[in-house]
């Protein structure tokens, strides 16, 4: 998606002037204390500046629960952090990083022909593939608990 405020060669100024607009539209919502109508509106307008999904949700709540003022702003930074801060989490990048080092190595291609040799000649065999290499990748990221049974 294109950043609404990239100004093009013509020079038209109708883009950051819609922003503008929309900011101005978020203020006044905040002011009439019509503060889930400001959330969803800030929300809107930061998606349509161009930032980042996970900024513009961040950025709408925190700019919400500041101005409503019912919770200390300690603590919502606090559990912002906490909530990112978890192993689980850590582990989708690292198995993405993972698969990626497997194709890059070419052990991907070596695991799908092993499976396709041992199951492509019977009847839906792209299937039994698909699960004898699932059966065979988790075995090459984590030998060691497969052999002590972990």
């Amino acid at each position: 998606m294109p950043n609404i405020l990239a100004v093009r060669r013509g020079g038209a100024i109708v883009p950051p002037l819609v922003a503008a607009v929309a900011i101005l539209g978020c203020i006044a919502l905040a002011a009439t204390q019509h503060y889930l109508l400001f959330l969803f509106a800030a929300l809107f307008t930061l998606l349509v500046m161009g930032v980042p999904i996970a900024i513009s949700l961040a950025g709408s709540c925190l700019l919400y629960v500041l101005l409503t003022g019912r919770v200390p702003d300690v603590v919502v930074m606090h559990r912002m952090i906490n909530g990112v801060d978890s192993f689980p989490l850590l582990a989708i990048p690292f198995f993405i990083l993972a698969g990626n080092l497997m194709n890059n190595g070419g052990i991907t291609v070596r695991i799908f022909d092993f499976a396709k040799a041992l199951m492509g000649w019977m009847r839906g065999g792209l299937g039994h593939v698909n699960v004898g290499a699932s059966i065979v990748f988790p075995a090459c990221q984590e030998p060691q608990s497969l052999m002590l049974g972990d």
